[in-house]
């Protein structure tokens, strides 16, 4: 580290900082086509006017609208603007021409004949509308014009008002008085006059100077000025109320608030004045610009007009700005022993602030150093910059090229430095000549984390947190480091700020992408994002503000963190403090003030005092269109069914929210629920004939709720939906319907009887042809039963001529039973049940002829029902012989014979299976050998077949592993259906 010493520099002490309320200039970047406004005002529908020398500007807290003599004013030098009861705008001029603006136009002599005057010359001076409607004005000369709430036009000279007539030293200088009795009083430079001359009130002298007074009236009360006194007038007496400084500019204009407060406008600045302890006493403010007016906003803003610096809206009169470092970037707050304030901030600069001066240091090194942190400590202070670093501690003071962005004091003999790494030093080492090159020598000693770190806090029992821009890291007396980057989302992003709050044991976290959170016992319990209500996610600030509550400073404003009901919560103070969109670089909290550090100086504030929730905006519909064509909306409207295309327009007004106003709209008689739009504009299509109203509100920010403005409207059924139409066209309707109906009928009565005599006709050609395969069936069984009686017959025989007459006899009984089955069963379809029987009988039947031969096994499966399935009766009797027969009596050794039942989708498959000599042995001894009940059992088989399944049989030859011939297996599918 490259040292540099004795470069810290005293640069220049400024006069005690006046508490100048926070403001915000609205000049030509921001809109407006001139710095120089006369005049600031704020119509019945909210809208603020700047009256400049090119012209009038309309503003609604986020839009600037230019009026100029091309828009119809009548000249663009406007010194004034007022509202008469009606609602329309005047505009004093420099010309001496009248005109005004009202819905949307611009009225003067060439559209507008009463406005033209004869007797008005040069500058328009003073506007009054007194109770009836009438409206008074006078010029310089003190003409004074007048026109009544019927527009009638009656015009007087200045000499009208004087006693005697004639006196050239009389002068008009404003008629904005009005008696309880409604008679018009004149504010002349002897006094004030009647309408008649009379003088009801003498000033003791005339004072032809006067006329050069700036006057404000509020209720009966008129105040004004000579020279640099102020004075009041009411209709008992003249009374003088305080004096400006004699060394103050020249006053040029008065003007009173509705609380009071009076305003004193000069070349260099505006003074506030206030009764206190029933005195007089005066702010001095803005001594750079010359104010021309002053004026109150509904919602408590005040607004500023200067004839340099455009506007000045001041939203709060408690919350102020240090002038010394104006437009100042600070970059961080800290307090030293004293309580006095410090701040850090570009170019190497820091400062101090006390109740009488503030006092700015250099570190005097690196243009481009910007103060991180500042560290007070009973030895001296430590202040470290982004590039270099300064230590001054008694008698030993060092700037050094480290870049350091958080400096701590644990309190045990070492300073901690933030670095691009974390250094603990101890502080014997740290003030002395040589301590850079100590550490160098010992760094490993000296290093603690190796992370870019950008803020160090204290913890519980010397334990210290360490914020990087890796995440959240914590140190404790055992010299160890704890990760608590893993410990939750967001505890991994980079850390900006950290306090740790003793009385809750809870650590609040400052990130620049994820919030703020909040750590307890290693677990975050509270997490805080733009998702829920905090202004940022680059939060970069936090500072204790009581014991349940903290500030937090974003990239875009200030919020206040409390504890309330075991849970934290979140406000935005943006709106109260008239701070949208500005970065909060640092807080700093002593006893009761708040002050915050901004790329635009500091401001402060009493943190419990009552902020107004003032901030309510307004909303005025501007347009509504049907089919394109604009239309008033002042009373219901009733419009044709073919004009249903609406197009209504409307505009929030609010000067604290002005980027974040949200509209809600229903259009009753169409829509159910209330929608949400950011847009200022609702477009509605082919709307159905019926009564609607339209209803629109705006809220802010701070979700601060507007009026509800409404339209009400109609639209005419169309003649083809009226009452006696329809009513007409149902009969018509019915009477045609009735015609074709019979008509109808009668077609379909033929066609009926057509179609019943063709589907009697299929219908007995299909019990025909049910007959005929019943038949064929019967046919087909009558040949198979043949077949196998001749079979068993021949059995019979054969034990018979072997002479084994039990086996015969034995033989003989079985068939007999399985006989009598066959002949109780006719029907083409049996249970399966009875098959079973049937075929157990058969081929017991069959062992007692080949005794030893082979065994059997049947099975059902589970998913049929046995006596509700049906089958063609003796349907497996030729298959379960053929492979008795023909494959298992060959065999040498003792076959298988197995049959199985099985449901597959809308089949029933029957399988029958034997391990015998196959097919192609048994052929090479029953070469002739020709199956008839195999032929007969497959037609059986085709006849069972529907148009929805289908039936098949197959046989297939087994063999074993090696190829050879291993048994048959067929291979049955048949419709599934029930005997019922």
């Amino acid at each position: 580290m490259k040292k540099i010493i004795g470069l810290f520099l005293f640069l220049f002490v400024v006069s005690a900082w006046a508490q100048t309320p926070h403001a915000i200039n609205y000049s030509i970047e921001e809109g407006l086509p001139s710095s120089n406004v006369y005049y600031v005002f704020q119509d019945s529908k909210s809208y603020i006017w700047f009256a400049t020398d090119v012209g009038v500007v309309k503003y609604n807290g986020r839009d600037f609208i230019h009026y100029n003599t091309d828009d119809g004013l009548a000249d663009n030098e406007v010194f004034q603007i007022h509202e008469d009861q009606k609602g329309r705008l005047w505009f004093l001029t420099l010309n001496g021409k009248l005109g005004f603006y009202a819905n949307g136009k611009f009225h003067n002599e060439k559209n507008t004949p009463y406005l033209k005057s004869k007797m008005l010359s040069g500058m328009l001076q003073t506007f009054l509308c007194d109770s009836k409607g009438t409206i008074h004005i006078t010029d310089r000369m003190s003409n004074v014009y007048r026109l009544d709430a019927q527009n009638r036009v009656s015009e007087t000279t200045q000499f009208a008002y004087a006693p005697g007539g004639l006196v050239p030293n009389y002068r008009v200088i404003m008629c904005h008085l009005e008696s309880k009795s409604g008679d018009i009083r004149m504010f002349m430079n002897t006094g004030i006059n009647n309408s008649k001359g009379q003088l009801l009130l003498s000033s003791g002298k005339v004072v032809p100077d006067l006329v050069r007074s700036r006057v404000s009236q509020n209720g009966a009360t008129v105040y004004f000025n000579f020279e640099n006194h102020i004075y009041r007038i009411d209709e008992h007496r003249i009374t003088w109320l305080f004096s400006l400084p004699k060394t103050s500019a020249v006053i040029i204009s008065v003007d009173v608030d509705p609380v009071g407060n009076l305003w004193i406008g000069t070349r260099k600045g505006v003074y506030f004045c206030q009764i206190k302890d029933k005195r007089w006493q005066l702010r001095h403010l803005f001594p750079s610009l010359s104010i021309s007016k002053v004026m109150r906003d509904r919602n408590c803003n005040y607004w500023l007009s200067s004839l340099e610096a455009g506007a000045l809206m001041i939203p709060d009169m408690g919350v102020y700005s240090k002038d010394a470092l104006a437009n100042t970037k600070i970059s961080v707050l800290d307090t030293d022993l004293q309580k006095d304030l410090w701040a850090g901030g570009y170019e190497g600069n820091y400062y101090h602030l006390t109740r009488d001066s503030v006092r700015a240091y250099n570190i005097g090194a690196g243009d481009k150093n910007i103060i991180k942190d500042l560290l007070f400590t009973p030895e001296g202070f430590y202040v470290t910059g982004n590039q270099y670093s300064l230590i001054h501690v008694k008698n030993f003071k060092q700037a050094v090229q480290m870049a350091g962005n958080s400096v701590y004091d644990d309190g045990l003999g070492n300073v901690w430095f933030g670095t691009v790494i974390v250094l603990k030093c101890p502080k014997k080492v740290l003030h002395s000549d040589q301590w850079q090159s100590l550490i160098s020598k010992n760094y490993t000693e000296f290093l603690k984390l190796n992370k870019r770190t950008n803020v160090i806090a204290a913890g519980e029992k010397n334990d210290l947190w360490l914020g990087t821009n890796f995440g959240l890291y914590k140190y404790n007396p055992t010299d160890s480091i704890i990760n608590y980057t893993q410990n939750g989302e967001g505890l991994n992003a980079n850390i900006e700020d950290l306090y740790f709050d003793k009385q809750h044991r809870t650590l609040l976290i400052a990130s620049n992408s994820q919030g703020v959170l909040i750590l307890k016992d290693g677990h975050i319990i509270s997490h805080f994002t733009r998702r829920n209500n905090l202004s940022n996610n680059n939060a970069r600030a936090i500072a204790k503000a009581g014991a349940n509550s903290y500030w937090i400073g974003t990239n875009t404003g200030i919020d206040k963190l409390y504890l309330a009901d075991g849970k934290y919560h979140i406000r935005n103070f943006n709106p109260v403090l008239a701070i949208d969109d500005q970065k909060i670089n640092d807080i700093e909290v002593i006893n009761d003030t708040v002050y915050v550090a901004t790329d635009n100086g500091i401001l402060y504030f009493n943190q419990y005092k009552d902020f107004e929730n003032k901030a309510r905006p307004d909303i005025h519909l501007t347009e509504f269109r049907v089919n394109g064509q604009p239309r008033p909306w002042d009373k219901k409207i009733s419009l044709p069914y073919n004009q249903n295309e609406l197009t209504i327009a409307f505009d929030g007004i609010s000067f604290l929210n002005t980027q974040q106003l949200q509209y809600h709209y229903k259009l009753e008689g169409a829509d159910e629920i209330w929608f949400t739009t950011t847009n200022s504009q609702i477009n509605y299509k082919a709307l159905a004939p019926g009564h609607y109203t339209f209803k629109v509100y705006v809220t802010d920010a701070r979700n601060n709720k507007s009026k509800t403005s409404i339209i009400r409207f109609s639209i005419d059924t169309p003649w083809w939906k009226t009452l006696p139409f329809v009513a007409l066209f149902l009969l018509v309707s019915i009477a045609i319907l009735l015609f074709i109906w019979r008509m109808r009928l009668q077609k379909l009565e033929h066609k009926f009887n057509f179609e019943r005599k063709a589907i009697q006709a299929e219908r007995d050609k299909a019990t025909l042809e049910k007959q005929m395969i019943e038949l064929e069936q019967k046919a087909l069984r009558l040949q198979m039963n043949p077949h196998f009686i001749f079979n068993a017959l021949n059995t019979i025989k054969g034990y018979y001529a072997e002479g084994n007459d039990v086996k015969a006899s034995d033989y003989i009984s079985k068939f007999s039973k399985l006989l009598r089955m066959l002949l109780e069963n006719t029907e083409q379809l049996i249970p399966l049940s009875k098959e079973v029987e049937m075929l157990q009988l058969y081929i017991a039947l069959t062992q007692i002829r080949y005794k030893g031969k082979f065994d059997y096994a049947i099975s059902v499966d589970p998913n049929l029902n046995p006596d509700d399935t049906a089958i063609p009766a003796l349907l497996l009797q030729p298959m379960v012989e053929n492979a008795i027969i023909h494959g298992l009596a060959p065999k040498k050794e003792k076959g298988l014979l197995q049959i199985r039942f099985e449901k597959k989708d809308r089949q029933l498959i029957c399988t029958v299976t034997d391990n015998g000599i196959g097919r192609s042995a048994s052929q090479k001894t029953h070469k002739e050998y020709i199956s008839k009940a195999t032929e007969i059992t497959s037609e059986r088989i085709e006849l069972l077949a529907t148009r929805e399944t289908a039936s098949a049989l197959s046989i297939f030859d087994l063999s074993d592993k090696d190829g050879n011939p291993a048994g048959t297996e067929v291979f049955i599918a048949i419709p599934l259906t029930t005997i019922w």
